[in-house]
């Protein structure tokens, strides 16, 4: 078996492999695939071969750049793991590893999860999603009790989310306003930063993973100011049923939060229904203006873990102080993709 790196000219052998779980693996979408594991040197797909060099597995890893009290963290975030034969998966993630001694886990699977336990990776308490108009879905494990309360809770009626303007007098009276942008420059980011811990990528990386022009996926992109000052940015991730604050940064915990607010009515607001909106926090300021606009916490935290091989780390548990945004690596990158046909 031989490990190398994804270049388009192995896609068909990619397609091949995933195609028993083509209705759960993005590895399906070309243009996906393409753009974000060959566009960029900090992002790659790391295929399995097998002698006849047959793709017998997959696992991508993206460098994302962190800062925390401690300085800064490169991070690997691991994406599209697939074995399909015995092994093969840890021997792709200690190569991962290889890529970067660090890594990163938030939202996985429970066989992702018995690999970090392993290697005695540290998880992070009180991550949680926060949701507007929650869709109550059904999951196959749960007990029929479960899913029929759950289908009477879908038939209660939602709030449009323009309803949710009149909930915006906090931004208001702290000077907040919001303006849409068409792709990121310098000063939007934040010069010094009131988070213990948080995603900090530079222009580049930010104008390629939330480009405001991919045709899989449709992120608007807004600049957070306050009395005509940028203090940060917000980036929402647009779909037809829901939306989820992607990315977003930000000199001040209180007038970040209002400008996720603000920007979250201005792309709902002409909604004819509602939609779901999720974000994701541990942060104590921003839950609290969250929770008066109508959020709702999730009951249990996200997976959320950090770790090496063997290796400890240097980042304090208490995640209270932390930012944390969910469309991070691959995630909300699952498909099916806005411009996906059904075929794939």
């Amino acid at each position: 078996m031989r490990i190398i790196e994804y270049s388009p000219e192995w896609y068909d052998a990619v397609a091949r492999a995933v195609e028993p779980i083509k209705q759960e693996s993005a590895l399906t979408h070309r243009p996906f695939v393409d753009y974000y594991y060959t566009s960029q040197d900090w992002c790659k797909l790391l295929l399995a071969l097998d002698i006849n060099d047959r793709v017998v597995g997959t696992l991508g890893v993206d460098r994302m750049r962190f800062e925390s009290e401690s300085g800064e963290m490169i991070l690997g975030f691991s994406s599209n793991y697939n074995s399909f034969l015995p092994g093969v998966g840890s021997f792709l993630f200690l190569r991962r590893l290889n890529e970067c001694p660090l890594g990163l886990v938030f939202w996985t699977t429970e066989d992702t999860q018995k690999v970090i336990r392993s290697l005695g990776w540290t998880y992070f308490p009180d991550i949680r999603r926060h949701y507007l108009n929650y869709s109550y879905p059904a999951f196959p494990k749960e007990p029929v009790w479960r899913k029929a309360a759950k289908g009477i809770l879908r038939r209660l009626p939602g709030k449009k989310i323009g309803d949710y303007a009149s909930r915006l007098q906090g931004a208001v009276e702290a000077g907040v306003s919001i303006q849409s942008e068409r792709s990121f420059t310098n000063d939007l980011l934040p010069q010094e930063s009131p988070f213990a811990f948080r995603f900090a990528p530079d222009i580049a990386y930010l104008n390629w993973r939330y480009s405001t022009e991919l045709s899989f996926v449709r992120y608007r992109l807004f600049r957070i100011l306050v009395d005509q000052t940028t203090v940060g940015y917000v980036v929402i991730n647009d779909m037809p049923d829901r939306l989820v604050v992607a990315q977003c940064d930000g000199v001040d915990p209180m007038t970040l939060a209002y400008g996720v607010m603000s920007c979250i009515v201005e792309v709902g607001k002409h909604d004819q229904n509602p939609r779901t909106v999720m974000l994701t926090s541990s942060n104590q300021k921003m839950q609290e203006i969250y929770r008066k606009f109508g959020f709702r916490a999730s009951t249990s935290d996200e997976c959320f873990a950090v770790g090496g091989y063997r290796q400890d780390v240097a980042l304090n548990q208490d995640t209270s102080n932390w930012l944390i945004n969910f469309d991070w690596g691959n995630n909300e990158l699952q498909g099916p993709f806005l411009d996906q046909t059904a075929s794939e």
